[in-house]
């Protein structure tokens, strides 16, 4: 079934993308006439690559009759839609120093405005992917659900077909390491550079020699983090992935609909 709802959504997600870009590419002309911010305009691109997830997120939130279940779903696709954001923005920075560097332009105030646009909106979609996908992991560990992740997801949710089954491969572990990762390497440094901005006489600098009590519970924080994430990775990961798509959603399929006119489609398929 999954076979045939992917080849019936090939052409009309081609349709489906061009007119994305279509309305992204005047919104982001309209939102720069109205606010003179190229950085907004640069935004409103940039969320062309996480549109399709973002969808999936508020569909599997809707849809899912256990709403803690699908509460973890929406906040997984999210982290992937943050995610694509992040690297769109990124691509959009790099891409604009590349025709600087290039041409050899001298930049205006335009170009550092949408430069600047650019670089916030990749640290913040970055921190909000960074949070969604905790939040994901913390709330199917507390219901007791497991989580699955793939792009097929997304032609179930085009065809209305509940529950999910995706044929593809499940793409939760990976995310899950990148994750742990993220709150060890980024999460904690970066907790700790924002206590150093809003309170540096709390949160001191590094420094040769003795430290103050804040950098030595930090240093100390860091480290159990790290040995937390390393000695239960193996648990978290086999507890929270699911194994087939009827790990993650268990419903059974609905009932024919005999007044449903494309339900022999999905049936045969």
């Amino acid at each position: 079934m999954s076979a045939a709802v992917d080849v019936a959504e090939e052409p009309r997600d081609r349709r489906r993308s061009a007119v994305a870009w279509g309305v992204l590419l005047t919104a982001a002309v309209i939102v720069y006439e109205l606010t003179t911010q190229p950085g907004l305009a640069g935004l409103t691109l940039a969320l062309k690559a996480g549109l399709r997830d973002f969808r999936t997120a508020f569909w599997l939130r809707i849809r899912d009759p256990n709403a803690g279940r699908g509460t973890a779903h929406f906040w997984l696709f999210v982290c992937t839609g943050m995610g694509l954001t992040c690297l769109a923005a990124l691509g959009l920075l790099v891409t604009l120093f590349a025709i600087v560097i290039s041409l050899r332009l001298r930049p205006g105030p335009v170009v550092a405005d949408v430069a600047k646009g650019c670089g916030l909106t990749l640290l913040a979609t970055f921190a909000v992917s960074l949070l969604a996908g905790v939040w994901a992991a913390v709330r199917a560990g507390l219901g007791g659900h497991r989580l699955w992740l793939s792009g097929t997801v997304h032609s179930f949710r085009r065809a209305g077909v509940w529950p999910p089954r995706p044929a593809d491969r499940n793409a939760f572990p990976p995310l899950l390491a990148l994750t742990g990762c993220g709150v060890v390497f980024v999460l904690l440094p970066g907790a700790y550079v924002v206590g150093m901005l809003l309170a540096p006489g709390v949160f001191a600098r590094p420094r040769a020699g003795a430290n103050p009590p804040a950098m030595v519970a930090f240093v100390f924080t860091w480290w159990v983090a790290l040995a937390a994430f390393i000695t239960t990775w193996n648990r978290v990961r086999a507890r929270l992935t699911a194994r087939t798509p009827a790990d993650a959603w268990p419903d059974e399929p609905l009932p024919p609909d005999p007044a449903d006119p494309y339900w022999d489609r999905w049936a045969n398929g």
